[in-house]
């Protein structure tokens, strides 16, 4: 059974993995659609997170996983735009963590760039398809 959770103007989604885990996942807007944040969960866990009232704390649904991870759960917002949104620097793909990306569309290059570097590499490939 899928998992669905409207925050904000986000939708959260969870999808069943074949070894029983709950796999939630939400796009990030800083990343657009070549990105997501994955957050594994129990399947107890995602009842508890996609239910429509949550009694509990997310520190005590969530105790291993990142403050500014289970904060998608809270209000949608991904560690990234969080940074983004503060105004500190916005990380790579990889050193934040939680993200996941389809290795066809991003090479570990790239997802080691941060988010400025990225879009200079591609405005970068772009001219250069251009000129030939």
């Amino acid at each position: 059974m899928p998992y669905e959770k409207s925050l904000g103007s986000k939708t959260i989604y969870g999808f069943e993995q074949d070894d029983g885990r709950i796999k939630a996942m939400a796009e990030c807007e800083v990343y657009g659609p070549i990105a997501s944040v994955i957050v594994l969960l129990t399947k107890a866990q995602a009842e508890k997170l996609f239910a429509d009232n949550r009694t509990e704390l997310i520190q005590d649904i969530l105790p291993d996983v990142p403050r500014e991870v289970r904060e998608v759960f809270i209000s949608g917002t991904t560690p990234a735009e969080y940074d983004f949104i503060s105004g500190r620097p916005v990380k790579s793909l990889k050193a934040y963590g939680c993200y996941e990306w389809d290795p066809e569309d991003i090479s570990d290059e790239m997802a080691a760039m941060t988010p400025t570097e990225f879009q200079t590499a591609q405005r970068k490939a772009h001219y250069q398809e251009d000129k030939s």
